[in-house]
């Protein structure tokens, strides 16, 4: 949740902490986490549950996002073209027509559930690439090491550095 939300609830159950996450680029973020005793959201409820604390949400017009952790035992489906995460029942699931897309959970110590897609690369080479909520519709980041892999035409991009965090670039 953003700084400004949580200062308005501060209802944690008690056991606080931080939690070291990287962003696409590398770069580290130490955020203060606290666990409440339940969040819900319309019938879906998780108890004892991690509320990360983000300033950098702060002023952008919302509250925070919804973790996976919520919704990580209840189907879904992502609706890319109408922008929408629609939580199933069993009845609506079997109902569904469209592509289908397995995904690769994992989940980092109890407290955040990221997701993989396994994908091919330049038709012969597997990669899981993490579907990154946080990274919009911006650019795609690439390690530089990659690009020969995937045979792309470096002519027909913009290719910059960008820090890691960790010295290098």
């Amino acid at each position: 949740v953003s700084n400004q939300f949580y200062q308005k609830i501060k209802l944690f159950k008690g056991d606080s902490s931080y939690f070291a996450a990287f962003r696409p680029r590398g770069e580290r973020l130490d955020l203060p986490i606290h666990q409440f005793s339940r969040v819900s959201l319309s019938t879906i409820e998780q108890k004892n549950a991690w509320v990360g604390v983000y300033a950098g949400f702060d002023g952008l017009g919302f509250d925070g996002l919804i973790s996976l952790k919520l919704i990580q035992h209840q189907p879904i489906t992502i609706d890319t073209k109408n922008k929408q995460i629609i939580i199933e029942t069993s009845q609506s699931l079997l109902a569904k027509k469209g592509q289908v897309v397995p995904l690769l959970l994992h989940e980092d110590r109890n407290c955040a559930l990221d997701v993989f897609i396994k994908t091919v690369v330049g038709g012969k080479h597997t990669a899981f690439l993490e579907f990154d909520t946080g990274a919009g519709y911006s650019p795609i980041l690439l390690n530089s090491r990659y690009i020969n892999y995937a045979n792309l035409d470096t002519t027909k991009m913009e290719i910059s550095k960008a820090g890691t965090g960790f010295g290098k670039t």
